[in-house]
């Protein structure tokens, strides 16, 4: 009784103690009492065991053993859903010696689950159902147990915890289980592409747009791509349903017109939200709207892979934003739109098919708007749009966006009901006019006395004049009462041209001086509420940037030159410039560089001249004429395209023929071309393939649309040859195939994958290039070179808005000359804004100026407090363009003592032996500056480089070594100041003489 009564205590007190050392009870726990009074009874425990495990766990096991047997600690995980699998285990003897041990285990798990994942731990596990056990197997029973995953079930001590594995981007980085690592491990886990793995997001619910875009009716959208899942489970539900969708697009909208471009076109519709393919295949699911307003569901059934489409009854709203919700699941869909002004007004329309419908959302591009190849947009805005990928919503289950969001905060029905108004007040003008009119017909008209008696006061009230007259109406007042005179009706195709006219009279009064902009304001407003797409663009501008009033937030060649460059402008000339009259002399003479020059700029209207086709024409004859192959396909191409009176074919084919002969490349690709629009496309072929043996980028780029459209004679249509002869092309300088190449990449092909980076950079390159973009840069070069500074400042800061990026350093570069107060009509900063802005852009495209000037901004802490790491970032990058002024900035710098990290060293790439001392890397700065190609800077830098050599000798050298080397010095500095005043005004007398 006594020693069961033992026995018993002993049990307590070892349940008591897992009680204490751990927050949980173990999952089960077993003890063997012995048989006899003496024995002692087997037991066994973790101290302290852990929550979670990994490689850094030390555990503490206590065990007692009353026979020879084998101690053991086990982890298992499920690492699929069907088998649990050992991952580790520690075995060890034990015997009747052993009681009450204690033995620290310290556990060591595979990369998989003990490391975080990485480019030397590519395999990772989450372990799922994690089990930690402990065990004491007898070795008479273990001698007949042929499997170690039963020694656990076999085993009649033992205790058992459920643990967590750390998540596998919370583990630590893999490293080598030597005590000493190998001498490279510090350098590869210094590679970033090498450690800096992070746990894959998975886009559920996807932003296709988050800020207003602006839809205005042509052929062009917003493209978004979905990627499959990185989860395998993710990939494969996704995989088995695409038979049966589910998905909730969300979008506001501000619709001003459902689709113009098709009016007339009662089965044509205008896109909303498009799915197709890489090859412009519609998929599910496709959102249009009729010119009526009717929306239009299109879908791909799974039966047969049927297109279906439905037309909904009711329209969009106008005028307003609306939030259009689109729900699939399986085989239907439901339609909702909710609008009004807390946007408690629905419209709803759902269907059902008797099939499921098919989308696979990996596949091809969605688009927020029309489709470039086909389907046109509506006329208005986008301010949001989500897609929900998996997930079928219902409206009232989709939060609604902040009221604070940009959307809403330009205001789009505030300026609507101004122009409302003020298109009411063109309404009541035209109904004014007609009446006038109308008792003019009256008077001059012969009528019956009697009749007259009876009708006298009929029709002789003047109609309601309720809308106020706006500002400065003169030009439309004139425009609708001519019209109604002429018998002309008023609408919106008749006030293009009164729209014209009133932007040409805003811009002539800011041409006059930029202070008179108030005055423009009402003409640039009147102007866009009648359809001036360059008066929208003016206004916003100036409201932008708050130029000369309050902000509010809400064919020529172009060429880009900067203020700062003194060569280019000496370039640009006029009909009056030096330079325009020594070419026409030296054309007129015959010399052919000069004829091709001075043909091209005139035709072109490049380098500061107007345009003047006749005056082109005239050159090109005269060089045609006397055996120039350049100046024969010039002469010869304008003749056939019409250029001017002159047209004969038959003599510009001979011409481009004789040029082909000899071996110009222009020539033979208009040959090509001239046989493509004859469809003989085999000899257009054999001329296309010629010319671009010699380099010629147009018939690369009808190489590519022949292969993109089916044309080729003897190939089938391969957008990837297109693809390559378009990138051999737009690398050449063609726009036109730099357009067609970025589309190609945007969209992808069967082969190649998008690349959008590489597609947004060529659209916004040919977008540079645009001649509306190279008007604004013209206009405001001849008013600098005028000397009308403020007008310069005005069109570059159009050029500005639209994201050129010369425009951007122009208007810097002028506010900070600050000329004639610029500065002062600007509400907005200006300089440093601009300067900014300008360095948006790739290093290679970056003027060096700019770049000094942020080093500068953060360097002083013009706006905020110095970054010493951001300026001599700015500086060294600078540098590298060949800059010797940021070379001298830096040398500033570690003058200042300023800390300057290695990072800017290793830009500009200093060798390590250089950066052991300032001095030492002040004589490198500065010896590197003095040997700039800018000989500006020999001077300063030659002179900081002595002053820092000194300042070396005095400090290092002895007394009578400081006086010679003082001495020395001086001689070299008398003798440079000799040799620049010898280069300075002795020189120049010489020249004189002779």
């Amino acid at each position: 009784m006594a020693s069961l009564t033992r026995y018993v205590l002993i049990a307590y007190v070892i349940t008591a103690t897992f009680v204490q050392t751990h927050s949980g009870e173990p999952q089960s726990l077993s003890l063997v009492l012995g048989k006899k009074s003496g024995d002692a009874e087997e037991f066994i425990q973790i101290v302290h065991p852990p929550e979670s495990i990994d490689n850094s766990r030390l555990l503490t096991v206590e065990y007692t053993c009353n026979s020879d047997s084998t101690v053991a600690v086990e982890l298992a995980i499920m690492k699929d859903k069907y088998q649990p699998t050992l991952v580790y285990r520690k075995y060890w003897k034990c015997d009747a010696s052993h009681f009450n041990r204690r033995r620290k285990v310290k556990l060591r798990l595979d990369d998989d689950l003990g490391f975080r994942p990485g480019y030397f731990n590519r395999q990772f596990y989450f372990g799922l159902k994690p089990q930690l056990r402990a065990f004491i197997l007898r070795d008479v029973v273990k001698s007949v147990v042929k499997f170690k995953t039963m020694h656990y079930a076999h085993a009649e001590a033992k205790v058992l915890y459920n643990v967590f594995v750390t998540l596998p981007y919370s583990r630590p980085r893999k490293v080598p289980y030597k005590a000493c690592a190998p001498w490279y491990w510090e350098i590869l886990q210094g590679i970033p592409a090498l450690n800096n793995f992070v746990c894959p997001f998975e886009h559920e619910i996807v932003p296709l747009v988050s800020y207003p875009a602006v839809f205005s009716g042509l052929h062009y959208g917003i493209y978004r791509h979905f990627p499959k899942y990185h989860d395998p489970g993710l990939e494969k539900t996704r995989r088995q349903t695409i038979a049966k969708p589910a998905f909730t697009l969300s979008m506001w909208m501000y619709i001003l017109d459902y689709c113009p471009e098709k009016k007339g076109h009662p089965n044509l519709a205008c896109g909303v939200f498009i799915h197709v393919s890489w090859n412009n295949l519609y998929m599910t699911p496709i959102l249009l709207v009729d010119h009526a307003g009717h929306p239009r569901v299109e879908v791909i059934l799974k039966r047969r892979r049927e297109h279906h489409s439905i037309k909904v009854n009711w329209t969009y709203p106008k005028h307003q934003w609306i939030r259009v919700t689109f729900a699939v699941s399986q085989s239907s869909w439901n339609l909702a739109v909710n609008y009004g002004a807390n946007y408690n007004q629905t419209l709803a329309s759902e269907f059902t098919y008797n099939t499921e419908m098919l989308m696979d959302d990996t596949e091809g591009d969605f688009i927020v708007g029309g489709n470039d190849a086909l389907v046109p947009s509506f006329v208005g805005y986008v301010g949001k749009a989500t897609f929900y990928r998996r997930r079928v919503l219902e409206p009232s289950k989709i939060p609604m966006p902040s009221p604070y969001h940009p959307m809403f905060a330009l205001g789009l029905t505030r300026r609507e009901v101004k122009c409302q108004t003020f298109m009411a007040w063109i309404s009541q003008q035209e109904r004014f006019y007609q009446h006038l009119l109308s008792e003019r017909i009256l008077q001059n008209k012969c009528t019956d006395k009697i009749h007259e008696l009876f009708t006298k006061n009929e029709n002789k009230q003047c109609p309601t004049m309720s809308a106020s007259k706006p500002r400065k109406s003169h030009i439309l007042n004139t425009f609708i009462r001519r019209s109604v005179n002429q018998g002309r009706q008023l609408g919106e195709q008749g006030f293009h041209g009164v729209a014209d006219d009133i932007f040409n009279k805003a811009t002539s009064i800011i041409a006059v001086d930029i202070k008179h902009i108030p005055a423009a304001l009402p003409l640039l407003r009147q102007a866009a509420c009648l359809g001036n797409y360059d008066a929208m663009y003016m206004l916003s501008v100036i409201l932008n940037n708050g130029l000369m009033t309050k902000a509010d937030e809400i064919q020529v060649l172009t060429e880009s030159v900067r203020l700062t460059d003194e060569m280019a402008l000496k370039e640009q000339t006029d009909e009056d410039g030096d330079i325009f009259m020594w070419l026409k002399h030296q054309a007129q003479a015959g010399v052919a560089s000069a004829q091709i020059r001075f043909g091209r700029a005139l035709f072109w209207g490049s380098q500061g001249l107007r345009r003047n086709l006749n005056a082109a024409m005239e050159v090109f004859r005269m060089g045609a004429e006397q055996g120039n192959p350049d100046m024969m396909f010039d002469y010869g191409i304008n003749i056939y395209n019409n250029k001017t009176q002159e047209k004969n074919k038959t003599k510009a084919i001979e011409y481009m023929q004789k040029a082909a002969g000899k071996g110009n490349a222009m020539a033979i690709n208009a040959l090509g071309w001239i046989a493509m629009k004859k469809k003989n496309y085999t000899e257009a072929v054999r001329y296309f393939n010629r010319a671009v043996q010699y380099g010629n980028a147009d018939a690369a780029y009808y190489l590519g649309h022949m292969y993109l459209e089916g044309y080729h004679p003897t190939d089938k249509q391969d957008w990837d040859k297109a693809y390559k002869y378009f990138e051999y092309a737009a690398m050449r300088g063609h726009y036109d195939a730099g357009v067609l190449f970025a589309y190609i990449s945007m969209k992808g092909t069967s082969r190649m994958p998008r690349n959008l980076y590489l597609a947004a950079e060529w659209a916004r390159y040919v977008a540079e290039k645009n001649p509306a973009v190279g008007i604004m840069l013209r206009k405001g070069l001849h008013a600098y070179r005028s000397g009308n500074v403020p007008l310069a400042f005005f069109y570059y800061l159009l050029a500005a808005d639209s994201g050129i990026e010369v425009g951007d350093f122009n208007v810097a570069w002028l506010c900070e000359e600050n000329k004639e107060g610029l500065v002062n009509h600007m509400e907005k900063e200006c300089m440093w804004r601009h300067y900014n802005l300008s360095l948006q852009r790739e290093p290679q495209l970056v003027d060096s100026y700019a770049m000094i000037k942020m080093g500068d901004y953060y360097w002083y802490g013009c706006r905020a407090e110095r970054d010493i790491p951001k300026a001599s970032a700015f500086y060294a990058n600078s540098a590298l363009k060949g800059d010797p002024h940021a070379l001298f900035n830096l040398a500033f710098m570690v003058e200042e003592g300023a800390h300057i990290p290695n990072t800017t060293w290793d830009i500009l790439r200093v060798p390590l032996a250089h950066r052991d001392s300032n001095i030492t890397l002040l004589v490198y700065l500065y010896t590197r500056c003095k040997e700039s190609r800018k000989t500006e800077a020999y001077l300063p830098c030659s002179l900081a480089l002595a002053k820092i050599q000194m300042i070396d000798v005095w400090t290092r050298y002895h007394i009578w070594m400081k006086l010679s080397s003082i001495v020395g010095v001086t001689m070299v500095v008398m003798v440079t100041l000799m040799t620049l005043y010898h280069q300075l005004h002795i020189r120049p007398r010489a020249d004189l003489v002779i």
